[in-house]
């Protein structure tokens, strides 16, 4: 199933940083690319892991208030209890 997301996306002091609206954590990146890289395996390791407690993954919400400076971006990820029992 496909899942997309809206993120914040924003310069910290030597790294971008990325974080997803509705989800934990965060992650980082040398460029901008990397960063978004990251974020979709960030996302996709979330996703696996509601499957893997038997839990549906929260919605994505768009169109959330950014904080001074960010910008927003929306990664999408496929991810599929299949996937999930493959890794086991």
């Amino acid at each position: 199933m496909q899942y997309a997301y809206e993120l914040e996306l924003w310069r910290g002091e030597k790294q971008w940083c990325i974080a997803p609206f509705g989800l934990p954590g965060a992650t980082q990146g040398k460029d901008i690319q990397d960063a978004c890289g990251s974020a979709a395996d960030h996302l996709r390791i979330l996703i696996e892991d509601y499957y893997l407690r038997g839990k549906e993954p929260p919605k994505s919400s768009f169109g959330n208030k950014l904080k001074e400076g960010a910008v927003r971006a929306v990664i999408s990820v496929d991810v599929s209890l299949g996937n999930v029992h493959e890794k086991l």
